[in-house]
Parts: structure tokens; sequence; C-alpha cells
């Protein structure tokens, strides 16, 4: 599980003198629930739910973890973390991306779940060639979170 990559990115965060994003709130997981439903026509999977709430997105070393909407990084007015299903829409407007769903990004790679194939992976940001794949959400976000530290 992934809950003690958290707790390192907390603590890593903490010796910099910044937060972490609070949890996300049931209104807010309930209204993800709906809004990607209705306009991604993807039901979120569990593991991100779990994630979204112990922390309403990530941001760590180059790394981001969608938040359930676009909101302010904690301490900050100019910076945010971007929202899961604007960034998926947005993400979708080119064509050959649209089996995809977003979940994070860091660097070149965006990590995903390919809704065709029902997997998940790491894949290039522009010419989405799969790096890696994962068996689970919980699996791809501990990849992600992993990396964040490593980086």
């Amino acid at each position: 599980m992934y809950t003690d990559l958290i707790k390192r990115i907390a603590g890593e965060r903490k010796r910099y003198g910044l937060a972490m994003q609070s949890p996300a709130t049931e209104m807010e997981i309930q209204s993800l629930l709906r809004e990607s439903t209705r306009k991604l026509n993807y039901n979120i999977d569990s593991e991100y739910e779990t994630f979204l709430r112990s922390v309403n997105g990530l941001t760590w070393n180059g790394f981001l973890v969608y938040a359930t909407t676009k909101m302010p990084i904690v301490g900050r007015t100019d910076t945010f973390i971007d929202g899961f299903v604007d960034t998926n829409l947005a993400f979708r407007e080119v064509d050959i991306a649209r089996e995809l769903v977003v979940f994070a990004e860091g660097g070149d790679d965006q990590f995903v779940f390919n809704i065709r194939l029902q997997k998940f992976a790491e894949i290039d940001r522009v010419s989405l060639d799969v790096y890696e794949e994962f068996e689970s959400c919980s699996s791809l976000l501990h990849h992600v979170l992993r990396r964040s530290l490593e980086e």
C-alpha cells in the first residue's frame, strides 16, 4: 500500500515548511464520482477514492496526483493542483487519448488507466507509448509516489 509513502512525502514537505493537502470531504468525493460518470463515462476506481480521502491531490518533486477539483496548493494562492475531471476532459481533446483516464503526471510521463485494455500504465505524455503496466490503481499510485521520492 502507498500510505507509508504519503507519510514520507508529508515528512519531506514538513522539512521544507510545506503542508499536505487536506483529505477530500465526502461531498467532494461524491461530486467527483458523479462528474466522472457524467462527463467522462468513467467510474472512479475505489483505490483512487481511498487516496483522495487521505490527501486531496498531491504535488511533490515534479509529480502531481490530481485532486477532486482544481484547488490551490496549501499555503499558496498562485499555484494549483489540477482537478481529475477537467484534466481528463482536456486530455481527451486528442482523439487517440479518448480511451485513457489520467490520474497523475510527472515530467514527460502520465499515469493512466486504459479503458479499452482495462490496464493501468505509465505512458509517455506525447507519444503515449507504454513504459510500464500495473495490475491495480493502488500499484500505479504506489509507483508514482515512490518515483516522487526518488527524483
